[in-house]
């Protein structure tokens, strides 16, 4: 018989309680997440306390949740006063990125308190059958998440296959045979980008599962990531990284276009060639995102997902930009998580906050 930890053990008592008070398990499973998280990184800089909260509130939302910064950011900073540029900063980012490490754990973690909401105290006690149950859950995940992206790969060779084959019939002096190799080639191409994705670590598995008996059982947490905030607000980094992204773009375009023009294919044609490379890549960059889903570590980037984060960058800009303009113009209004949520239980502070984005988000979870 194990003793889970202090937030564990309140953890299994506001589930008890689920019946006798307003609220869900929902709540319950943002504010425990909240929380633990808490309790691992460490905030610091010059700014407020509600600010530190307010970031880390936001960062489990978007890492863990998979709640998009228009809705979150709404209920942090809903007012007149402008936080948003806190969420450029490297800082944010390195806490949105810590919370996207842990990510697989806590989800785990949502399924087995859904799964077993009754009986969880007894449940709990029995470390190796807490084990073997989220071993199951990793396991239904993963099958989950491959099938998401098989059917993405999938579409993905159709498409393309299809768009060059029409788009060759405007090819009058090609035989059938012509048009049918001039297709394959670039669908191959598509589908060779995207497959060449990294392998799951074999050692994954093991990690996430120590990684949430640490998160149920560990008594005391012990800072794992520290975080500065400074209250400059231009950063020449972010220019500098688009600025090497547009010449790298613009060098590669260049290559393939003289490359295609060796083959003498009219420009059009080119055309339609190129806009499906930058497509796949695209896509390549979505699918990838999709499989880090699952990851307990960080691998390091192959040199084709530079080539493919490079020939996508327009593509990616315009996703951003269609973002942000959502973000200015659909910000949901509601009460903001009160200041004193360090000192008192975030439930409280956040309980309306949590019940409002239950309801507007239909999927917490990856389906």
């Amino acid at each position: 018989m194990a003793e889970p930890s202090p937030l564990t053990q309140k953890l299994i008592k506001d589930i008890s309680r689920l019946d006798k008070k307003e609220g869900s398990l929902t709540e319950i499973i943002y504010e425990y997440t909240f929380n633990s998280i808490k309790k691992k990184i460490k905030i610091e800089g010059n700014i407020t306390e509600e600010e530190k909260n307010s970031l880390l509130y936001i960062a489990v939302l978007q890492a863990v949740f998979n709640f998009d910064r228009s809705s979150s950011l709404g209920y942090a900073f809903p007012g007149k006063k402008d936080f948003k540029y806190l969420l450029e900063k490297s800082a944010f980012k390195k806490i949105y990125l810590f919370c996207r490490a842990h990510k697989t754990a806590y989800l785990i973690i949502g399924e087995i308190l859904k799964n077993k909401k009754n009986g969880l105290k007894k449940f709990l006690s029995d470390p190796e059958r807490l084990k073997e149950e989220a071993e199951v859950i990793y396991e239904k995940r993963k099958k989950r998440l491959e099938k998401r992206i098989h059917q993405r790969i999938l579409f993905l060779t159709l498409f393309v296959f299809f768009i060059v084959f029409l788009s060759s019939f405007f090819l009058i002096n090609f035989t059938l045979q012509s048009r049918v190799l001039l297709s394959l080639v670039p669908t191959l191409m598509a589908a060779s980008l995207v497959f060449n994705l990294p392998a799951l670590p074999s050692k994954n598995k093991k990690r996430i599962l120590l990684e949430i008996m640490s998160i149920l059982y560990k008594k005391k947490e012990d800072t794992s990531c520290s975080v500065f905030f400074s209250k400059e607000k231009k950063n020449p980094t972010h220019l500098l990284i688009n600025i090497f992204y547009s010449i790298g773009f613009v060098f590669i375009a260049i290559i393939i276009f003289l490359i295609l023009e060796l083959l003498s294919l009219p420009s059009f044609y080119s055309a339609i060639l190129f806009s499906l490379f930058v497509f796949t890549c695209f896509v390549g960059v979505m699918i990838k995102e999709i499989a880090k889903e699952i990851y307990m570590i960080q691998e390091r980037e192959r040199f084709l997902h530079v080539i493919m984060d490079t020939v996508a960058f327009p593509l990616i800009k315009v996703r951003h930009y269609i973002l942000s303009r959502n973000e200015n113009f659909s910000r949901p209004q509601s009460p903001r998580p009160s200041s004193k949520s360090s000192q008192k239980n975030i439930s409280t502070s956040l309980e309306k906050i949590l019940e409002d984005l239950r309801k507007r988000k239909e999927k917490i979870y990856d389906e």
